[in-house]
């Protein structure tokens, strides 16, 4: 589910002509002094900058959108910290994707979260205005049957 949805974030970026994705457990620092680091499943940043100039380290910079994918042994008590985390250090959009129940519970500062099922569309939220998506196409991978009631 990762995979795919660093795929359709992708697309996304393409098709605007900006952004980029990072996957894999990239590190963000989110916490200073001490410094505390968290490795998201998904990250989106909305700029325009070449390979050449981002950093190989930590991204200099705080990406708009963060995905967390809940594995079947995730906690919400630990997910929740890590969202807390990512809101408190500036992030300022986070997605819970859960696909055994194929929700996404949708994260903002200072507003209650919202849980979408596969009926309802994602989107932007103001952050990424131009992002629309239905919350069951993160969940209809290549050639399986498309989503909705089984006849």
């Amino acid at each position: 589910v990762c995979g795919w949805i660093v795929y359709l974030m992708w697309q996304f970026a393409i098709r605007r002509g900006k952004g980029r994705v990072t996957s894999n457990d990239t590190g963000l620092v989110v916490e200073r002094n001490p410094d505390t680091t968290r490795g998201a499943d998904v990250m989106f940043f909305d700029d325009g900058r070449p390979l050449a100039e981002l950093s190989r380290r930590y991204p200099a910079t705080l990406p708009v959108l963060v995905i967390e994918v809940l594995s079947p042994h995730d906690s919400w008590g630990k997910t929740n910290q890590r969202v807390e985390q990512y809101l408190r250090a500036g992030v300022p959009l986070v997605w819970v994707v859960a696909p055994d129940d194929g929700t996404v519970t949708v994260f903002r500062p200072n507003e209650n979260q919202q849980t979408l099922d596969e009926t309802d569309e994602l989107t932007g939220n103001g952050v990424l205005p131009d992002f629309r998506c239905r919350v069951a196409d993160l969940f209809a991978l290549p050639g399986s049957p498309p989503p909705g009631p089984t006849p």
